[in-house]
């Protein structure tokens, strides 16, 4: 979903991101075995998560800039993306531009 403001200067953005649980059998990264299946592993988690990104550009004196901001995992939902790596949380970035 996005939204764009031209004369204001204003552009907001909102998305949702799912990844459905999958097995891991990578070098040395393998999945937990499943105790009820021999010979089959248990997949990661499956999560979704909300992103939102907003950006702004100043009035006329300064229609060069552009200031943003960009929110990764709005919900701050704790996951894993693959096996033997940490949970990862909430991102906040942000950035000022200037063109010349």
């Amino acid at each position: 979903m996005a939204y764009h403001d031209e004369p204001g200067g204003w552009s907001a953005e909102g998305r949702f991101r799912a990844v459905k649980g999958f097995p891991v059998n990578s070098g040395v990264y393998v999945s937990a075995p499943d105790p009820d299946t021999p010979g089959k592993l248990l997949p990661i988690d499956s999560y979704g998560v909300i992103d939102m990104q907003g950006t702004w550009r100043p009035p006329v004196g300064a229609r060069n800039m552009l200031i943003s901001l960009n929110v990764q995992n709005l919900l701050n939902k704790h996951y894993a993306t693959f096996v033997g790596v940490p949970n990862l949380g909430r991102l906040v970035l942000t950035k000022v531009s200037y063109t010349f």
